[in-house]
């Protein structure tokens, strides 16, 4: 939690000013700042660590935003050119559409298959003829008739339901493959970065275990654990990929400790 005394600038210049004059308040005192340890123990400083992780925050707010916003924008081009090809289509296949356009799952059913039909360069009432396709179309015109909006809705969210279960499904299939791989095979200076971070990580675990802070502890090793396991030497460099296993399964042994000290038992199995 961001403690707002690291705002304070009184705060920080008293804390400046024992860094500058007391050892034991600064790892760096005796250290060259050419010294690759020197920016490790300045970035372990609470303050420093506080605000490293509100930089990380707003960095993922950030990237979330701008995939929203791109993904606001296909969805829109896709209903532009969904709607251009449906007014190619014959005029009893646009009677039996444009009343039940509005609902969601309709909208996402044609988005679809306006999809599949450019992928296979077809137009698209030809694609919506296919037997499955028109069932389905009436049966949606069925359930609009005969139970209106709420009917329509049940359908999405029956619809939403799998979809969402599926690619969670998909995902954790892909992680635990991932994972049982030992993570994707990367470029030498991937992997070098990933062991920098996921050797400072395990340090600064360390360091914050020794001071009884447990839960800065677990987030650093989760850190380095996110930082290695998604990576892999290549099959040329076997020395490289032995490092980042021992590395990697030290990292591990630590986070299951301080996950059983913390009672996240889920974690540390």
């Amino acid at each position: 939690e961001y403690d707002e005394k690291f705002d304070d600038p009184a705060w920080l210049r008293e804390q400046f000013r024992r860094e500058r004059e007391d050892p034991r308040e600064n790892a760096n005192f005796w250290v060259d700042p050419a010294d690759p340890e020197f920016f490790n123990n300045a970035a372990r400083k609470p303050y420093a660590k506080a605000l490293l992780r509100t930089e990380e925050h707003w960095n993922r707010r950030k990237n979330t935003w701008l995939e929203q916003f791109d993904s606001v924008r296909l969805l829109n081009e896709s209903r532009e050119r969904t709607g251009d090809m449906l007014e190619q289509c014959s005029p009893d296949m646009k009677r039996l559409i444009a009343p039940m356009f509005k609902y969601r799952i309709v909208e996402m059913f044609m988005l679809h298959t306006a999809q599949k039909a450019l992928e296979l360069d077809i137009p698209l009432e030809q694609y919506l003829e296919n037997g499955d396709n028109r069932d389905t179309l009436h049966e949606f015109r069925r359930t609009a008739d005969t139970a209106g909006a709420r009917g329509m809705e049940d359908l999405y969210r029956a619809w939403d339901f799998r979809s969402t279960r599926w690619q969670l499904e998909n995902l954790e299939k892909q992680d635990k493959a991932l994972r049982l791989g030992g993570g994707n095979v990367s470029t030498m200076e991937e992997l070098r970065a990933a062991l920098e971070t996921g050797t400072r990580c395990k340090q600064d675990g360390i360091v914050e275990w020794n001071r009884g802070n447990v839960d800065e502890a677990i987030t650093s090793w989760r850190q380095a654990h996110k930082a290695l396991y998604t990576v892999r030497a290549p099959d040329t460099h076997p020395a490289e990929q032995q490092a980042k296993r021992e590395l990697h399964l030290a990292i591990v042994k630590n986070l299951s400790q301080a996950a059983i000290k913390l009672g996240h038992w889920n974690e540390a199995l």
